[in-house]
């Protein structure tokens, strides 16, 4: 599997768990809070019963931030960068910009880190990001 095929794979399984998410608490969250000694604050979706309850500050903001419509938004726009990329790798090399498919693939390379977690991914990948 290349790294374009395997950032598809990962944003597919992204976007079907977002997509799960919206259907029980719907695509928008937000903050509630706080309530009791000490602070605590509530995640609420689009529906009656929140996303999460008793969580410091900072960790309601971040789950809200990260709310479904945020990862489709985001899932969108890296599924533009790997079109954009995959574009590139597949040109004939042009003579003013010789270097586009390498920073094309170290692109590719680096957007998958983030899956550096996941079976398939592959360590090769972390190191052409670094030395190209």
């Amino acid at each position: 599997m290349n790294v374009a095929d395997f950032l598809e794979a990962r944003l597919a399984e992204d976007e079907t768990i977002a997509w799960e998410a919206v259907t029980v608490d719907g695509q928008r969250w937000v903050t509630d809070g706080p309530f009791g000694t000490p602070e605590f604050y509530h995640v609420q979706g689009g529906y009656i019963e929140p996303v999460a309850v008793s969580l410091a500050k900072s960790a309601a903001v971040h789950v809200a931030r990260h709310d479904p419509a945020w990862v489709l938004r985001d899932i969108a726009a890296k599924r533009d960068a790997i079109t954009a990329a995959r574009r590139v790798l597949e040109a004939p090399v042009n003579g003013e910009l010789p270097e586009a498919p390498r920073l094309a693939e170290q692109m590719l390379c680096a957007l998958a880190g983030a899956y550096s977690d996941h079976d398939d991914f592959e360590p090769e990948w972390l190191r052409i990001v670094k030395y190209g």
